[in-house]
């Protein structure tokens, strides 16, 4: 939890402006894109829907933050009847400023919770940790409103957790996705 929080600050450092002066040149945006995806490879053994949304504030050089979360309906492991994964992830990127196509980075860590119910009457395990995510995609403008996005990311627990769908290592997967953006201005 001390890695996380330390995650968060030194993200807001980063997009805090430097003087009152700098204040007056910075804007800022907002980014809210509910989209859907694939989560797959890595330990999940089918591809998964994965419905989830994400909240980011962006600055007018392009660093910002993002609140994202997501659902894997199934992971499509044969030791469990059902399975999921919930991910919860506060995230730094950098979204490029120029207009057209504006390619960002994203990294960021949270709370991954992997799920698995053994038969239809119960037998469940479960686990809710740290986890961590890496990834990239491109963000297109079509009005000062409205965008798509298409990203993939890499998600992975910090730690091993033997009871759970893949267990035996740390579980990691890659999830893909495309949503459509509302931009909104944000007043400084």
């Amino acid at each position: 939890m001390k890695r996380c929080a330390a995650l968060v600050v030194c993200s807001c450092a980063l997009i805090w402006p430097a003087s009152a002066e700098a204040q007056t040149h910075i804007s800022y945006v907002g980014l809210f894109t509910p989209h859907i995806g694939l989560t797959t490879g890595g330990d999940v053994e089918d591809p998964s829907a994965t419905p989830g949304a994400s909240l980011a504030v962006i600055e007018s050089r392009g660093w910002g933050v993002e609140l994202d979360v997501a659902h894997a309906v199934s992971l499509g492991d044969d030791a469990f009847h059902e399975s999921g994964l919930t991910s919860a992830m506060i995230n730094v990127l950098y979204l490029s400023p120029r207009p057209g196509i504006q390619p960002f980075g994203v990294a960021g860590a949270g709370l991954l919770r992997l799920t698995g119910v053994r038969t239809p009457a119960g037998g469940s395990d479960g686990q809710t940790d740290l986890g961590v995510m890496l990834g990239g995609g491109v963000h297109l403008p079509v009005t000062e409103a409205v965008g798509f996005r298409g990203d993939v990311r890499y998600l992975r627990f910090l730690r091993a957790h033997p009871g759970v769908p893949a267990g035996g290592g740390a579980f990691g997967t890659w999830r893909l996705s495309v949503g459509v953006t509302l931009n909104f201005p944000l007043e400084p």
